[in-house]
């Protein structure tokens, strides 16, 4: 390194560290334009820890801003804390967009860069990303791949820090309906690195790293079962549109309880269950004709199915 003549922080090479330096270091944390010359390998590498990442970017600022590590903002007082960063279990949807949030549960950091996977093949990409308290400097940016991935980036400007309670919210558009999917849309937040206010990486803990996009139905359904005719199992799908007590129950042809299947309280999404053709009693039934009861809210569904031995 010492026979490089670049100075640490000019990463694009034009004898000047500034704002268009923490740019093209951002464009390579985010696989948009990989720097591949060594010298501004050397100058990207800020903190010398033989790794290109948001802890470089947050020493550059620094070095533009005349400060080194202080802070501005009282954020000081979490230096002793281990930041602790959540993504939200739950993801919403509000005109074919998926919305996820992501909280500092505790501590600070100057800025942080992570990818959130999701599956390939459904026409998803990232639209936004923002912080729920204050837009005012932060530099924040992102690139969707084509492998069912986007890299994020998000840090200050100005030397302070994000705080506990800080909520950032990263919006994907769902652009290809045709596509849609009837099972859980799961995403995932992984390659997490945090930065310190004086440009280091930082320890952290990631108290939930996966997000489901739940299939929230239109309206109550009972599906017909398959296989029907059955033996030995057979599986019943059924759709909750809202929170409701459901009700699933086998009769016989008396009209007769054989066994209640489901009793419970059930949030909306899709569901299935399997039958095994026993009653309550883990008793084997005989071959004929059965009803299947449905019951959730004020909807009511029978389904007339037939077990062949």
């Amino acid at each position: 390194p010492s026979s490089f003549t670049i100075v640490k922080g000019d990463v694009n090479a034009d004898n000047a560290v500034d704002v268009s330096d923490v740019v093209t270091l951002v464009d390579h944390i985010i696989e948009l334009t990989v720097i591949t010359a060594h010298n501004k390998q050397y100058a990207a590498d800020y903190n010398s820890d033989y790794a290109i990442n948001i802890a470089d970017g947050v020493g550059i600022i620094n070095k533009i801003l005349g400060i080194s590590g202080k802070v501005n903002d009282g954020s000081k007082l979490y230096k002793s804390v281990i930041p602790e960063i959540e993504l939200n279990p739950v993801i919403s949807e509000l005109n074919d967009r998926f919305i996820l949030k992501l909280k500092i549960i505790k501590g600070s950091t100057n800025g942080m860069e992570f990818e959130i996977k999701y599956p390939n093949g459904l026409s998803i990409d990232a639209e936004s990303i923002s912080l729920s308290n204050n837009q005012n400097n932060i530099l924040k940016d992102y690139y969707s791949k084509d492998d069912g991935s986007t890299n994020f980036v998000l840090m200050k400007t100005d030397g302070s820090s994000f705080l506990s309670d800080d909520e950032i919210q990263l919006v994907f558009q769902h652009s290809d309906q045709s596509k849609e999917n009837d099972n859980d849309i799961r995403f995932m937040i992984t390659n997490v690195v945090l930065s310190t206010s004086d440009g280091q990486t930082q320890d952290f803990t990631l108290s939930n790293d996966e997000a489901t996009l739940k299939t929230i139905p239109d309206e109550f359904a009972l599906h017909a079962n398959y296989p029907n005719p059955f033996n030995p199992v057979t599986n019943i799908p059924y759709d909750i549109a809202k929170e409701s007590f459901v009700t699933l129950i086998i009769y016989d042809l008396l009209g007769r309880e054989v066994i209640r299947l489901v009793n419970k309280y059930q949030m909306p999404g899709k569901y299935h269950i399997r039958w095994n053709g026993k009653n309550s009693h883990y008793q084997a039934i005989p071959s004929g004709v059965y009803f299947l009861r449905f019951e959730a809210d004020n909807f009511s569904s029978v389904r007339k199915i037939t077990l062949l031995k």
